[in-house]
């Protein structure tokens, strides 16, 4: 199966307990996505990223595999407090501020390393070590958590696609520091 191997120096409980808090955490998001649905303008990939996880997770659980993969899985969640900051900033007014700037500046490149070229990475380094071992479990689960993390995949790079979008046109707004003679 799919187990940590030794180098991790984690027992199998630290994923475990890991994937039980993540998964409340996303049972945690998703009612407030559906809550607030008329105000989020990705409302149906936020579900669909969700309900993924929401049902995955625990089965990685039950068959006691893809600890690993799970566990990068969650690192990608670090790039969240900085789009939680720029709702925040922008319920407040700051919108037009240089806080706000550098916050969209910081989720741009948080997004790049931790979602696009560290999942990369990470799918490369999960090929190499588990493909083989992701079949010996039953079929379905494997192919669940093929589509599971080709849905967040997916939805890395179409949430980076927006985020470039938005990055964009803020930075192309920026006037040019004019000179004093």
């Amino acid at each position: 199966m799919l187990e940590l191997n030794e180098a991790s120096q984690l027992t199998p409980y630290h994923p475990v307990i890991t994937i039980i808090i993540m998964t409340g955490y996303f049972v945690n998001d998703m009612i407030i996505v559906l809550y607030w649905n008329k105000a989020w303008g990705d409302f149906l990939p936020m579900v669909l990223h969700h309900a993924v996880g929401i049902t995955l997770f625990p089965l990685l659980i039950w068959y006691r595999c893809a600890f690993a993969l799970y566990c990068y899985a969650a690192i990608t969640e670090s790039t969240t407090p900085f789009i939680n900051a720029r709702w925040y900033l922008s319920s407040m007014g700051y919108k037009n501020s240089i806080v706000y700037t550098i916050n969209g500046l910081l989720i741009a490149l948080s997004w790049f390393i931790v979602r696009i070229l560290g999942v990369v990475y990470m799918f490369f380094v999960a090929y190499n070590t588990y493909w083989n071992d992701l079949w010996s479990l039953p079929l379905p689960l494997s192919l669940y958590i093929c589509f599971g993390y080709g849905v967040a995949g997916f939805l890395n790079v179409l949430w980076f696609s927006k985020i470039m979008k938005g990055v964009m046109k803020v930075l192309s707004k920026q006037k040019p520091i004019e000179k004093k003679d």
